[in-house]
């Protein structure tokens, strides 16, 4: 009989990825009505300067609520998008009540602030201790490239709490900080790097983007409206390939959870 124990299951890499990929492209009408959310941010970029643009273009963006707004506007609807897109995967459609909805959100952006403390305040802390251990660390290169491994290494190692952002879009409670632990143990490098996959195409986008734009160096309002649009769609569509990643990945250790059970 073969043992199906939580800790011994090893997340199929490639497959994952494909299936990833491959429902987000047979559903382009899903993201294309998360999308229209982005339409909000368009909108308030025609009254302030969007940060995007301003990275673009190379230059420092002068502080202003405005572009706080903006920039918090666009975490919103790149969080909602991953909420909703996780629940289409796992329950074939979005529908959840506004209460449920906002409680989600909230959690998820409390989430992502831990995890991203959880690799930074460490990272910090060792390269803290490397630079009083080394003072001159600047002059031997190999050593300093080295230290800047630290918070990927830290990253690879806490990737399972990736599984909690899906466990929060479908309202599973289950899926705790030492349950994700637990039950992907082994399989940190495989949600890491199949995220990293994920980013890929629409990294790779952005790239060629602002070079096209630092080339041309565009002034008129419409083109970069233009441009706004296209860098917000580019940036759903991130956000939605690893949602994608995020909710199969759900599904994959949900399944056997549940047949331990």
């Amino acid at each position: 009989m073969t043992d199906t124990s939580a800790e011994k299951v090893k997340l199929p890499f490639v497959e994952t990825v494909k299936r990833s990929f491959a429902y987000f492209f047979n559903n382009l009408n899903l993201f294309v009505k998360l999308g229209s959310v982005g339409v909000v941010v368009v909108l308030f970029d025609m009254f302030a300067d969007f940060p995007t643009l301003c990275a673009m273009r190379g230059i420092d963006c002068a502080d202003s609520w405005q572009q706080t707004v903006s920039t918090f506007l666009l975490m919103l609807v790149s969080v909602a998008a991953i909420i909703l897109y996780c629940r289409n995967i796992v329950f074939k459609n979005t529908a959840m009540s506004w209460g449920a909805f906002l409680r989600a959100v909230f959690f998820y952006i409390l989430a992502s602030v831990f995890l991203l403390l959880i690799i930074a305040v460490p990272s910090v802390i060792l390269m803290f201790v490397y630079g009083m251990i080394v003072p001159d660390a600047g002059n031997n290169p190999v050593l300093d490239k080295i230290v800047f491994f630290i918070p990927l290494l830290i990253a690879i190692a806490v990737a399972p709490i990736f599984l909690i952002f899906p466990a929060i879009a479908v309202e599973d409670k289950a899926f705790g900080l030492t349950k994700v632990f637990k039950i992907a143990k082994g399989n940190s490098n495989r949600i890491f790097w199949g995220q990293f996959v994920m980013m890929i195409p629409c990294g790779i986008i952005v790239l060629i983007l602002s070079f096209l734009y630092g080339l041309l160096g565009m002034d008129n309002y419409l083109i970069n409206e233009i441009f706004v649009i296209v860098v917000i769609a580019v940036s759903l569509a991130d956000s939605c390939l690893k949602a994608s990643f995020y909710a199969h990945v759900y599904q994959f250790f949900k399944y056997y959870q549940d047949k331990q059970q």
